[in-house]
Parts: structure tokens; C-alpha cells; sequence
């Protein structure tokens, strides 16, 4: 994992893998706004901190609101 990490986008950081092992990312640059919906115990929480780990690692404006 740290090598696709690695390797991804600067605008576009990793937030996931599928079922066929290709990364799954959105492209901030186009999209700015992306929203994380999970039902109880889906880990969204996660999904929001791997993004806002990756995008603060290359010195991005990061904000996660969790509710």
C-alpha cells in the first residue's frame, strides 16, 4: 500500500483499492468537494483520515468534518 500511495497524484490521493486491485481516488483538482457516506461501523472515519494524511504529507489544506 505505501507504494500506490506513493505513487499517486498529488491531486488525486488514494482512497482505496477495489475488488480487482485498482486504486480507487478522486481527483481534487476537478472535484474540491468530495463527501464519505458509510452506514455504523462502515469506516468512514478512516477513509477520512487516510485522505487528510495523504493531502496534509503533500503540504495540501485539508478539512474533514465527521458527524
Amino acid at each position: 500500500m505505501p507504494e500506490l500511495v506513493a505513487k499517486a497524484l498529488e491531486s488525486a490521493p488514494v482512497g482505496g483499492i477495489d475488488a480487482g486491485g485498482r486504486i480507487v481516488s478522486v481527483d481534487l483538482g476537478i472535484a474540491a468537494h468530495n463527501p464519505v457516506c458509510t452506514g455504523s461501523g462502515g469506516d468512514g472515519s478512516t477513509v477520512l483520515r487516510t485522505l487528510t494524511a495523504q493531502l496534509l504529507h503533500h503540504s495540501a489544506y485539508a478539512l474533514a468534518l465527521n458527524r
